[in-house]
């Protein structure tokens, strides 16, 4: 059975992450493992202010000169906003649920702050797989379940989890890729007898 391009390209992509990333029972993100983004929105509105620019510099209006630089202004501003909601974010693995074949496997992370800081609109997810969203705001720590499909039996290691977040207006995706260690026993399948 042939693979697509998108597939292939996909798993050598995993491949090369998993050779990059450590493996770490306790991650904190930083600035070394933080990588920043637009998202399409982002790039509509760099657009939009660079349209607005030449029609500032082709008409000589002042009004629209202010506009394209507060709008340049909340791109920048929204680039280090969305770095700063996933910068010193302290995630370590947790025990998990054995599962039989062909269920979800639940990874459990507990993700931590400083009394300082906080942490909104946050998603946490294996590549392929459903998306958790927590907010991290009111408490200084918080226990999320991540879930993976275990498709074959035997020790099942997690996927690479990808923290995500396009906080504060949706113009920039700050997301971090890391490797926790995560694993449980997939049991085969049961069958019932009639």
């Amino acid at each position: 059975m042939a693979l697509s391009l998108r597939e292939t390209l996909s798993k050598n992509y995993q491949r090369w992450l998993a050779k990059r990333i450590p493996t770490l029972d306790q991650a904190t993100l930083n600035r070394k493992n933080i990588y920043i983004v637009p998202t399409r929105s982002g790039l509509l509105f760099v657009f939009s202010a660079g349209l607005v620019l030449i029609a500032a510099i082709n008409y000589a209006v002042s009004l629209a000169f202010a506009l394209a630089f507060q709008m340049a202004s909340l791109f920048i501003l929204s680039i280090l906003y969305s770095f700063n909601n996933l910068n010193q974010l302290t995630l370590t693995s947790r025990s998990s649920q054995d599962v039989f074949c062909g269920e979800e496997a639940c990874f459990r992370v507990q993700l931590s702050r400083t009394a300082k800081r906080s942490y909104e609109s946050l998603e946490l997810n294996f590549p392929g797989s459903t998306t958790s969203y927590v907010d991290l705001s009111i408490t200084d720590a918080e226990e999320v379940g991540i879930f993976a499909q275990a498709l074959k039996r035997g020790e099942f290691k997690a996927p690479l989890l990808r923290v995500l977040t396009r906080y504060p207006l949706g113009l920039c995706r700050a997301w971090s890729v890391l490797d926790l260690n995560m694993r449980c026993l997939v049991y085969p399948r049961p069958y019932l007898l009639l």
